[in-house]
């Protein structure tokens, strides 16, 4: 503002003598001077052109030093972004043989650019030498090959630091193919690469011990993890493309399957135990957790299971709940298991058929062949029932001594009782010849059979003492036949 009016001021001054000239004051003898004023007239235009000139050159430095600063804080803002990246780049001269490094390989290679000068072999020295001769070969043939230079190697920066590096850099030639220079980057990958290890480390851990399956929407399988091959006998060769039904057991609840199904259909996730079935036959136990997948377009592509094997665990609960001789389910069981299935039957309005079952005159065939002959009566006896109970949700239960209960599931009063009189004549069928035994010359059973809408039902208490009571019956009535409360 100052340079602003000392220019006014001197053009004014400039105007002023010009106009004094031309009025005659410094004119001699009063005539007028236009030498005089040729010479102000010039001098004015000089001081005009002077001006501009002068001002556009001041304009000029201060816009060149705005340039400097701003291309000082680009450089700042590259060398940060290269920091904070663990990046640098760098360029080679073929023809000059110069090599220029950013501030980022010298800040990855921990060298003061003051003191030290780029070269390929300093380089090279900082290379892990088992990874030389593979940096060295890569290089040259992408030359030749006229391709990307794509390495990643370790360096050993000091005694105790190892990291890795990518480097990338494309070559350029001249007209006639000659390699003429490359442009290249250096990544200090070392945290990636630590943080891959461990994850792969952990997936390791996953695949050999957790059990894991993936399905596409219809249960096909389409991975799982060596955990799972393990446990199901199976190899992934035979499980990749199979439907997961192939380690359905058999005899498992339909209901739960329909259940687990919609759940996840649904969108939801599904936990619960299932028995599983081996390649060898055999089974195994699993706690299991279902979730569905998703792209990353948010639609659903399959499902994924996560499974804990629990087969010691169910062993242990089957000895806990098994009678020891016959190798059915106890009385602990019986009691754990009855109110459950009349609860569960009330949920669907069903028939709910429970029969008490005791094995004719067994006291004495036990005094007159003996309680070991007994004992494999017993066991043939619960074999035959157990072997006439197909679904899933019908139970044999030992309640003591020679007393059984057995519930099943039934559409009408009618098949409860015809399946009842199957089971009676199946132990008859044994053949296990009992000379003592009035109602027949083999074992036979009594039984008493409560067939009831379960709406009916108070308790489970109710219809044990009512099946209780027609066991009585059966037996005051003439022994192995069947009384119940349908007729």
């Amino acid at each position: 503002m100052k340079k602003y009016k000392i220019n006014i001021i001197i053009f004014l001054f400039l105007i002023a003598t010009f106009l004094l000239y031309e009025s005659g004051i410094f004119s001699k003898e009063g005539k007028e001077s236009s030498f005089t004023s040729c010479i102000i007239i010039i001098l004015l235009l000089l001081y005009i052109i002077a001006s501009k000139y002068f001002t556009r050159r001041r304009g000029d430095l201060d816009e060149s030093s705005h340039v400097n600063d701003k291309l000082k804080e680009l450089s700042n803002s590259l060398n940060e972004a290269q920091r904070v990246t663990k990046m640098g780049f760098w360029e080679f001269n073929v023809k000059t043989h110069q090599l220029f490094w950013s501030e980022g390989v010298y800040d990855i290679l921990r060298l003061d650019k003051n003191v030290v000068e780029p070269s390929y072999e300093l380089l090279l020295s900082y290379v892990h030498k088992d990874d030389r001769e593979s940096l060295t070969r890569e290089f040259r043939d992408s030359i030749k090959e006229r391709r990307e230079y794509y390495i990643v190697h370790r360096i050993q920066v000091n005694k105790n630091e190892l990291r890795y590096l990518q480097e990338r850099a494309t070559h350029y030639y001249n007209a006639n193919g000659k390699h003429m220079r490359s442009l290249g980057s250096i990544y200090d990958s070392t945290d990636t690469v630590i943080a891959q290890k461990s994850i792969e480390n952990y997936v390791e851990i996953i695949e050999d011990n957790i059990i894991t399956s993936s399905t596409d929407l219809d249960g096909n399988i389409v991975g799982v993890s060596e955990a799972f091959c393990k446990i199901s006998g199976y190899s992934k060769e035979e499980l990749i493309g199979m439907n997961h039904r192939v380690i359905k057991d058999p005899e498992a609840d339909d209901e739960v399957f329909k259940i687990l199904w919609e759940t996840i259909t649904e969108g939801k996730v599904w936990s619960g135990e299932l028995k599983n079935l081996k390649k060898d036959g055999s089974h195994f136990w699993v706690k299991v957790t279902i979730y569905p997948t998703y792209n990353d377009l948010g639609e659903k592509m399959g499902y994924t299971a996560v499974r804990l094997d629990i087969t010691s665990l169910k062993i242990l609960e089957e000895i806990a709940i098994t009678d020891a001789l016959t190798n059915i389910y106890n009385r602990r069981h019986f009691n754990e298991v009855f109110p459950k299935i009349i609860s569960s039957a009330k949920r669907k309005n069903e028939l709910v058929s429970f029969i008490i079952m005791d094995i004719d005159y067994f006291k004495q065939y036990n005094d007159t062949y003996g309680h070991h002959m007994g004992d494999l009566a017993l066991k043939r006896v619960a074999q035959a029932v157990k072997s006439l109970l197909k679904r899933a949700d019908d139970y044999c239960f030992r309640l003591g001594g020679e007393e059984f209960g057995i519930i099943f599931k039934t559409e009408t009063n009618k098949d409860a009782f015809a399946f009842s009189t199957k089971i009676k004549d199946a132990i008859e069928s044994l053949k296990i010849v009992h000379a003592n035994n009035s109602a027949s010359k083999y074992i036979s059973a009594s039984m008493g059979l409560v067939c009831k809408n379960v709406n009916d039902v108070e308790n489970e208490y109710m219809i044990y003492k009512e099946a209780d009571a027609l066991l009585y019956m059966a037996k005051n009535s003439g022994r192995n036949r069947v009384c119940t409360n349908i007729f």
